[in-house]
């Protein structure tokens, strides 16, 4: 049965392929579909994960719970011929923290194991699916496989012995179905997104004879971690808030409907030492580098309702300074739309207009 999330998501999966009518720059909107499957969560909760978690493609048991989660995948393609309208398909999220325990050698060869199996399902439905004429049009399913998407590889690594990182790249840098591989920047540096690619390319440059090099894409990235390492801090001598305190206020004002103006909310982050102005132009910077074939950002920051589920403890990872327009901090227009983020905004609007 899916959840309500998963019905959300095969909506909006629906609603970003209906775009594809829709010519940015003078060329059709892509769609990037990434898939997740989730074997973080313990049972019953506060146990420790057990090595069994994620199932074994060479058990009996475990080939039937593959063969249903392929499946599942499968439909979601098949029905309304989404896979005609898919341009690049993930084939993970953030699999280093979902696949657990994601330091044990086992789960990584299971985990490998389903990866090359669900590759090889996806590349005969496409042959099956391109045989087909829908509503008198032949399909033309194309869409490109890659891995991940991993999060801060290298980052990642080196902090423990987490094998499931290693695994992923072994089936980019080994399987010639494989296009590419999806990364996902939450950094700490904006230094850091050229350490992390660079890692990757070393990482898998070895490929079979007749490979191509690997794409990279990153849809998802920010200074999240920067963020986090500060929502307590209290420089001295300061009469500001910390930045956990400061968010809080921030979506009291909001939910009360006199949020805080934008030249406001920006000004407590240049008055921080930490704060990174030009994050967002340098992580662009880097990724055109390197040569990234495409990068994705989160549009908008819809307040949870009631409001107090929007409230960050000064541990949190405060996710909710991101997003392009945002409501939760900033509100909304006379018009009713979010109003715009000034820390991500000038960035984005640049990065668009150069691309065009």
């Amino acid at each position: 049965m899916s959840t309500d999330a998963d019905t959300l998501a095969i909506a909006a999966l629906d609603q970003l392929i209906n775009t594809k009518t829709v010519f940015s720059g003078g060329a059709p909107v892509k769609v990037i579909l990434s898939l997740k499957h989730d074997f973080s969560y313990p049972y019953p909760v506060g146990a420790t994960i057990p090595a069994g978690q994620f199932p074994d493609f060479t058990t009996p048991a475990g080939r039937a719970e593959i063969d249903e989660m392929v499946a599942s995948i499968e439909n979601l393609l098949i029905t309304n011929n989404r896979g005609d309208d898919i341009d690049i398909l993930v084939t993970g999220n953030e699999p280093m923290f979902e696949i657990q325990p994601n330091n044990n050698p086992d789960t990584a060869r299971k985990y490998k194991l389903y990866l090359n199996y669900l590759i090889q399902r996806l590349v005969d439905l496409k042959t099956e699916e391109n045989k087909k004429t829908v509503n008198g049009v032949k399909n033309t399913w194309d869409f490109q496989i890659f891995v991940g998407a991993l999060n801060s590889p290298l980052n990642t690594t080196e902090a423990g012995q987490n094998v499931i990182i290693s695994a992923v790249l072994e089936v980019a840098r080994d399987n010639l179905d494989v296009a590419g591989i999806d990364l996902h920047e939450h950094v700490s540096d904006t230094n850091l997104v050229h350490s992390d690619i660079q890692y990757v390319k070393d990482q898998t440059k070895f490929r079979p004879l007749g490979g191509l090099p690997l794409q990279i894409t990153s849809t998802e990235f920010s200074i999240i971690k920067i963020f986090q390492a500060n929502m307590s801090l209290v420089p001295i001598g300061s009469t500001l808030p910390p930045l956990s305190q400061f968010i809080n206020d921030t979506i009291t004002q909001a939910a009360a409907g006199t949020p805080i103006t934008q030249s406001e909310f920006l000004s407590y982050f240049l008055a921080q030492g930490w704060y990174q102005q030009n994050w967002f132009q340098e992580m662009i910077d880097a990724f055109e580098s390197e040569g990234v074939l495409a990068v994705t950002y989160g549009l908008e920051e819809a307040p949870r309702y009631p409001w107090v589920d929007n409230q960050v403890k000064p541990t949190a990872m405060p996710w909710v300074l991101n997003g392009v327009y945002n409501a939760t901090l900033l509100g909304r227009s006379s018009d009713g739309y979010p109003n715009t983020n000034p820390l991500v905004y000038p960035g984005f609007q640049s990065a668009i207009d150069r691309m065009q």
